[in-house]
């Protein structure tokens, strides 16, 4: 009896959470500013300033101020705390009322102080000023006899970051030895990029503003890439930890580098410099400077040079030519003798990239390719660019797939696709006016993810002569032809080369109770060729 009467009582919360629309635009609406508020005292002196709240809704609601000590996460996210070691919520106050009515389109100023004793030692000291509102809201379920009153609630914040002035006051930045890893060739393409890590302590007692860069270079010095640490807004407390970090652009091939470490104050533009040795052996990173086994491994696995481009599309008339011009760029000390060689390129149905000199379904120009030269020598640190002559014969139609590789010699070519992928140009040569666009949905499968959401796989055909770049969208429709959620978009960068096929995943994350359900899919490759329209029906167990 007493579980019946429970369930009764909850019958229509649960109704309304599995089929009520709750709007939450009001949060957007509410704005409080300025973010951040930066000044600077003395002991016993007070220091007023504002905040400021506006309501860009369409209802009236209920406001509260108060205050909160602060700490940064180590993403440089504030967050209000009870406590903090340089706390300055004890100092600060609101004037005025704390409790009040925000009214539908009112802006209203906060007037607050910040005022130290007299006994207050220099430094940084840091709060927040904190406005929590709440939002009458009726939610009405699609079935209108069920509704309800809630009230929504929001926080808004603006961050004070006070001064006390006085002797001795400064940041004491320490960079700690960096940290750099990835490079993981068989992981996820995330994990495939090399990463780096520095932690930086602030020994002082004001807080400060930093800002990194670190330029990727190579044995002989050569800039390979240079990229911006990242740390939000870049403010480090006194007394903090945090960790700033970058990302590489992609997977480096095997050899020795250098990361130039840059890092340092933003507003008296002092930085400090360091040099991190680290390389790469087979996809792997390792911090330091290779052993003596490593370095020999190095020496018959590292290709050591790098290319301008890794996918080249070409559009030609047929019985025409292109001309197109890679730039190789030797990255070690020593001189490298290259050679190249035109190969044909494909992938599976996910998407796995293939080389092969036989792969009879992939349309290639083979010899209308020439490569000029074809064998040379890059003195060290020094760069080549090699002329690349496309040759479309005059009955030439659709597109066709060739790969330029090149190869240290000496060294064996490598099994890894990322590697050769590194050391490899992609070509992608169309015809003028003789392409034929035309794709075949295969099907539509789908399963249960572990957070209780589903997973498409769409599966496709490229029946055409030309590569295709699907796209669309999946609606979900229940069994009161009700559409479930805003349409799966997918695709636009996925690729389906002539004769190949492609399986795409969809993830639909939001919960579906059991029962039946229709899919339309619309998918596209073409401004011209009609769309693939297909409709599913699908139970959810």
């Amino acid at each position: 009896m007493f579980r019946k009467i429970i369930y009764y009582l909850l019958l229509p919360f649960l109704i309304l959470i599995c089929f009520s629309t709750i709007n939450i635009l009001v949060a957007q609406q509410i704005k409080m500013g300025p973010p951040i508020i930066e000044f600077a005292t003395t002991p016993g002196s007070q220091k007023s300033f504002y905040v400021n709240i506006l309501n860009q809704s369409d209802i009236d609601v209920q406001c509260s101020i108060f205050i909160k000590s602060m700490i940064l996460t180590k993403q440089g996210m504030p967050v209000p705390v009870d406590s903090s070691t340089r706390s300055a919520a004890k100092w600060l106050s609101v004037q005025g009322d704390e409790l009040f009515v925000l009214k539908a389109k009112e802006n209203k100023k906060i007037r607050c102080s910040f005022f130290p004793s007299f006994r207050a030692k220099p430094g940084g000291y840091y709060g927040m000023i904190v406005c929590r509102t709440i939002a009458p809201q009726k939610i009405v379920g699609r079935s209108k006899n069920f509704s309800t009153n809630v009230n929504l609630q929001f926080q808004f914040s603006s961050v004070v970051m006070a001064i006390i002035k006085g002797p001795n006051l400064q940041a004491h930045i320490n960079p700690e030895a960096p940290i750099i890893f990835g490079g993981n060739r068989t992981g996820k393409p995330e994990q495939r990029k090399w990463h780096i890590e520095i932690p930086v302590k602030n020994d002082g007692n004001i807080h400060v503003v930093l800002a990194g860069q670190v330029r990727l270079l190579s044995e002989a010095g050569h800039e390979i890439e240079r990229m911006d640490l990242v740390a939000g807004r870049g403010y480090l407390l006194p007394e903090q930890r945090r960790t700033f970090k970058g990302i590489g652009k992609g997977p480096l091939p095997d050899g020795t580098y250098i990361a130039q470490v840059n890092i340092g104050q933003v507003e008296i533009k002092k930085f400090a410099s360091e040099r991190i040795p680290f390389y790469i052996l087979n996809g792997q990173v390792f911090p330091g400077s290779p052993n003596k086994s490593d370095l020999a491994t190095l020496s018959t696995t590292s290709q050591g040079f790098m290319l301008n481009h890794s996918f080249l599309e070409n559009e030609c008339i047929a019985g025409g030519k292109q001309f197109k011009a890679i730039k190789i760029t030797n990255i070690t000390n020593e001189p490298l003798h290259i050679a190249s060689q035109v190969v044909k390129w494909s992938h599976d149905k996910n998407g796995n990239i293939s080389f092969s000199e036989n792969l009879d379904n992939i349309r290639s120009l083979e010899k209308n390719i020439s490569i000029s030269p074809d064998s040379f020598t890059i003195a060290k640190n020094r760069s080549k660019n090699i002329k690349l002559v496309i040759s479309l014969p005059a009955n030439s139609s659709g597109e066709y797939f060739d790969a330029i590789r090149f190869n240290r010699v000496g060294v064996p070519i490598p099994k890894s696709v990322d590697l050769l992928l590194s050391q490899s140009v992609l070509l992608a040569t169309k015809a003028k006016t003789t392409e034929k666009l035309s794709a075949q949905f295969i099907d539509l499968k789908t399963q249960k993810t572990p957070s209780q959401g589903l997973l498409f796989s769409l599966h496709l055909k490229n029946t055409g002569n030309t590569m295709i770049y699907p796209h669309g969208y999946i609606s979900i429709f229940d069994s009161k032809n009700q559409r479930v959620d805003d349409p799966l978009n997918f695709g636009g960068d996925v690729y389906i080369l002539p004769a190949n096929e492609r399986i795409m995943e969809i993830e639909f994350k939001r919960f579906l109770p059991a029962g039946k359900y229709r899919l339309e899919l619309v998918c596209e490759y073409s401004q011209t060729a009609k769309a693939i329209q297909e409709t599913l029906e699908i139970a959810v167990k």
